[in-house]
């Protein structure tokens, strides 16, 4: 009888020292987890002054430099960065743009979901070999679900945000869930307001428009590594072919219809099919 009641206290301070122990060593893993940074990919190319901003700590970005999660990359005027993640995803922060990597789950097997929000500026995303839907895009006025593509977000002041593609098919929501979908060569896609939404006429490179301010990236794509310029060689010849976009009441503009192979970043996708509904109104902006 002494026996035991010797060991109780015993063995009762035992499970509470194993106890004490796992709770230090749970809290330790989680301050390391706190404050240790995992990168998500690195400056492949910056020109002039590109920044990351993470909890109010700015540091300019070099070359070869690391980029992180929930941080904020921003590019000055005249200035651009160009970004490889870990899954060999390309993305382009262009002149006076702002981009935040944001809600980057990273597994051994590499990038599990990841989120990007585009604030303003012009931004180009050409997909790696993470799975599709492995990425979110978001901008002030939408959300952009992506499936094996490359193309252009243009965030203007007041959140307005122009979507050009190039290969793949990108889907856009307003904050009000209006979507439409686009998945031929040189679409373009308007959100005006968080409920607005329509399709623009399509991309044609000898327009006057392409030199302006509205689509920055176009010009001069020679000022970027080949890996990160967008196709654009037949957007006039291919636009003449787009059939009509669909209904603008309703996400018509080719759910049903054929899109042919698959699309690669050098434009040369068979996008196929009769995507749309013929005879219908179209909002344009």
């Amino acid at each position: 009888m002494e026996r035991t009641l010797l060991f109780r206290p015993i063995f009762r301070s035992g499970i509470a020292a194993v106890f004490f122990s796992l709770i230090c060593q749970i809290a330790i893993v989680t301050t390391l987890s706190a404050e240790t940074n995992i990168p998500v990919g690195k400056a492949s190319r910056v020109v002039n002054q590109v920044k990351a901003l993470k909890k109010k700590t700015a540091r300019s970005l070099s070359q070869n430099d690391p980029v992180y999660s929930l941080e904020r990359i921003s590019a000055s005027l005249e200035s651009h960065g160009e970004i490889l993640l870990n899954d060999n995803t390309h993305i382009l922060v262009g002149p006076g743009a702002e981009v935040s990597l944001d809600d980057f789950v990273i597994a051994d097997s590499g990038i599990q979901s990841a989120t990007i929000n585009v604030l303003k500026g012009a931004f180009r995303f050409v997909s790696g070999n993470s799975p599709k839907g492995t990425f979110n895009v978001k901008t002030p006025l939408s959300t952009i679900g992506i499936r094996g593509t490359l193309f252009d977000i243009y965030v203007k002041e007041g959140g307005e945000t122009d979507v050009v593609l190039y290969s793949g098919r990108v889907r856009i929501c307003t904050l009000t869930n209006r979507c439409r979908s686009i998945w031929h060569r040189c679409s373009v896609v308007r959100v005006a307001t968080n409920s607005k939404i329509g399709y623009r006429r399509f991309l044609r490179m000898r327009e006057k428009r392409i030199k302006s301010n509205d689509y920055s990236l176009l010009t001069n794509q020679n000022r970027f590594h080949k890996n990160w310029q967008a196709p654009t060689k037949n957007c006039g010849r291919d636009a003449e072919k787009q059939p009509n976009e669909g209904d603008n009441n309703s996400d018509t503009h080719g759910d049903q219809a054929n899109h042919g192979g698959q699309a690669n970043h050098g434009g040369q996708a068979n996008h196929g099919g009769n995507g749309g509904s013929k005879g219908k109104s179209v909002s344009r902006y």
